[in-house]
């Protein structure tokens, strides 16, 4: 490997990941149900929403956009979801293709009247 490579490499772009591993390595020695698998899949459940919906901004933010609005549509996607299985007995398959159905609707107004209309995404 080329010395004068490895002394170029910016590592500011690589501050988060190192604070993550650093404080993974922190719970580890801290905690001994930390790394078990129980624990690991709980975090990776929790973190899934998240993580879809960061993929979806990123187009977002890569095109030059910036929309506040994704998390006001994921909490009206899950007030129909919990409405359509708690109060009106659909089946929870179908309420969740109902639920992603509306949410994906509202997006794509959204969309349009930012696109077409020129609302500002900031409201």
């Amino acid at each position: 490997m080329d010395l004068k490579k490895l002394k170029s490499v910016n590592f500011t772009n690589m501050t988060p990941v190192i604070v993550l591993l650093v404080l993974c390595i922190i719970m580890a020695i801290l905690s001994p149900v930390f790394l078990t698998y129980p624990n690991l899949v709980n975090i990776l459940q929790q973190i899934t929403v998240n993580a879809v919906i960061a993929l979806g901004m990123s187009v977002v933010i890569f095109t030059g956009g910036i929309d506040l609005s994704v998390g006001s549509t994921l909490a009206f996607s899950g007030i129909i979801l919990g409405q359509l299985i708690v109060n009106n007995g659909i089946h929870p398959a179908l309420a969740c293709l109902c639920a992603v159905s509306i949410g994906a609707a509202s997006g794509l107004v959204n969309g349009i009247l930012i696109s077409h209309f020129k609302l500002q995404p900031m409201i």
